[in-house]
């Protein structure tokens, strides 16, 4: 997931929604039904080395979150 803000930037309840959007779309998510570990990265710490294949990229500094099993399932819940 990609979050583009200008000004301001990006709040820390923006950066959780958008990990929760992205874990319930997870595989992860799929096949264990339990917390998802998602890692929150900026566009500066994504690096590309010329021997990687197509498609893939390195990151050179994130932070780990954790998104509980419950915050998805509320967010299952608001989509009915």
């Amino acid at each position: 997931m990609n979050i583009k803000a200008a000004g301001a930037g990006v709040s820390k309840m923006d950066i959780r929604e958008a990990a929760v959007f992205c874990a319930r779309h997870s595989r992860d998510w799929k096949n264990s039904k339990s917390d998802v570990k998602m890692h929150v990265f900026k566009g500066s710490s994504i690096y590309k080395d010329k021997g990687m294949k197509t498609g893939t990229f390195g990151v050179k500094k994130f932070k780990e979150i954790t998104i509980k099993k419950e915050e998805i399932k509320m967010f299952e819940e608001s989509l009915k």
